[in-house]
């Protein structure tokens, strides 16, 4: 349970959780995206691949990104923000670990969109949730 008051001043041990994950979340994209471009070579070696399945292989984490954002706010209404923010770190784990194994092009590919789901998915329910475990002094009033 996160305190339910705080002052601007203080930091909980609680809230430097939350920070990290919120930090975590919102640098998936820009690392898996960036990641891709020291993989590439390796990648084309492996799987011989033409230049317009090489722009899948690296476009399709934001397709996925995109598809699991426009999904997260419904997910995170209906199970809550914490299990949701779970839930894309399983996304992420899951589509690395796919990749990883991966032994054709195709399920290279499926890897890639799985982890884009879970970016895209953290993207929206990290900040949510950061939000709902803020200090009230600490919010900006509308």
């Amino acid at each position: 349970p996160a305190p339910t008051s705080a002052s601007p001043s203080s930091l909980s041990a609680w809230l430097g959780v939350v920070l990290v994950v919120v930090l975590f979340s919102g640098g998936l994209f820009g690392y898996d995206q960036g990641v891709i471009s020291g993989a590439l070579p390796g990648i084309k070696s492996t799987f011989t691949l033409s230049p317009l399945i090489v722009e899948v292989v690296t476009s399709w984490v934001t397709l996925g990104a995109l598809i699991g954002a426009l999904a997260a706010g419904e997910i995170a209404d209906r199970i809550g923000r914490i299990r949701t923010v779970l839930i894309a770190g399983a996304l992420f784990t899951l589509g690395a670990a796919v990749q990883a194994f991966a032994p054709i092009t195709e399920i290279l590919v499926a890897g890639r969109l799985i982890i884009g789901l879970g970016v895209g998915v953290a993207a929206v329910a990290a900040p949510l949730y950061a939000a709902e475990l803020s200090p009230a002094a600490w919010r900006l009033s509308s």
